[in-house]
């Protein structure tokens, strides 16, 4: 069975049907809800704006709004984001390489279950590509803001590249790993403060 990143690119993926299918999945509100509280209980801050990087249908919305926040997103699928608006959410059609803010925008943001998707031919341009998306993270959080990405690497070498892309950044960063000797429950959460 593929998982959906080995479908290609997530805006060809992700069209109304699989859209819609995303949206009424119990068991997808589930896990994003979960992953989205985890990664809060990294972040200090708990209140202003707050950016949900690769939003989907809003999951994470919710529960940054829920949280104080006021709750923003972005994704690359317009489907998505129609969904995400249809409930009442702000959400803007972007990437991750080219965030649709302003710079020193938000006080924290998230990025769950979103940061697979970025692929590459070549591990220099993963990294390259990895970098990018770093920058504009970087760009759009005000100053101590801070970003909590969990994603699913297709293997080590993608976690690996990404740690090192954000070793080459002004971030200051830490990983954390919730059941690190359970392959099907572990959950890698990169904690990164902008100095």
């Amino acid at each position: 069975m593929k998982i959906e990143e080995e479908y290609g690119l997530p805006e060809i993926y992700f069209s109304k049907v699989t859209a819609a299918n995303y949206e009424k999945s119990r068991a997808m509100r589930k896990i994003q809800t979960e992953i989205t509280r985890r990664a809060l209980e990294f972040i200090k801050s708990t209140e202003g704006t707050a950016l949900d990087i690769g939003c989907g249908t809003g999951f994470s919305m919710q529960v940054l709004a829920d949280a104080g926040f006021d709750a923003v997103g972005v994704d690359v699928s317009q489907d998505m984001i129609d969904i995400a608006v249809s409930k009442g959410f702000k959400a803007l059609h972007g990437t991750f390489m080219n965030l649709p803010f302003d710079n020193n925008s938000f006080d924290a943001a998230v990025s769950i279950s979103a940061l697979q998707w970025i692929q590459a031919k070549s591990e220099s341009e993963l990294i390259r590509n990895y970098l990018k998306v770093l920058t504009e993270i970087y760009r759009v959080l005000k100053p101590k803001g801070e970003c909590v990405i969990q994603f699913y690497p297709i293997n080590a070498t993608y976690h690996d590249l990404f740690i090192k892309a954000v070793k080459k950044t002004p971030f200051t960063a830490r990983t954390v790993t919730d059941f690190p000797n359970n392959q099907k429950k572990r959950k890698t959460f990169i904690v990164l403060e902008k100095r």
